[in-house]
């Protein structure tokens, strides 16, 4: 009797610990990854290649957007996060600068950030709503747009083009009227 209660201890052990160790070891390669990439967004002053990304994290959205959703994270990450996506346009990176623009609490600085994101990553298929941003409210956001807009090809020129006349930021005229001369 009592080996056959040591034997049920043991196998309850086992299998409520096996589940554990399971998962701890299924996130160790996804902990470093998080773990690299947030080091390659961390560097300052280094120029990080995509390439670098990719070799680091098998999916580097995915890992750019597990880090920016995680607690306690620096305002200043979440503005490199959003500038990096661009790289990689798909449907969660758009949904993600959807998500920051429509956050009314969002930092000025990281709204314009995912503008320009936007601009890179979705050119004329944003137009839209990027052209909208040419007459926000705020200054930041209207230049975002404008550099946004420009790289948007000929539909963002197009924009660029009809909005010089409305505009009414001195500084937002002079940026386009740049971004056309180019």
């Amino acid at each position: 009797m009592k080996t056959l209660r040591t034997l049920l201890l043991t196998a309850s052990i086992l299998l409520l610990f096996t589940p554990w160790a399971a998962a701890q070891e299924s996130l160790q390669p996804r902990d470093a990854e998080v773990e690299a990439v947030y080091g390659l967004l961390n560097g300052i002053d280094t120029a990080v290649s995509d390439a670098q990304f990719e070799s680091v994290a098998t999916d580097p959205v995915g890992t750019m957007l597990l880090i920016d959703s995680l607690p306690n994270v620096p305002s200043t990450m979440h503005k490199r996060i959003a500038s990096r996506l661009a790289a990689w346009p798909d449907e969660r990176v758009a949904a993600h600068y959807e998500a920051i623009l429509a956050d009314e609490n969002a930092d000025t600085l990281l709204k314009a950030r995912a503008i320009v994101g936007m601009g890179r990553a979705f050119g004329s298929l944003k137009a839209d709503r990027l052209e909208a941003y040419l007459f926000d409210a705020d200054v930041q956001l209207q230049l975002a747009a404008v550099e946004a807009l420009s790289l948007s090809g000929e539909t963002g020129v197009t924009r660029l083009k009809a909005a010089l006349v409305g505009v009414k930021s001195d500084a937002v005229k002079v940026k386009i009227e740049k971004a056309l001369s180019r």
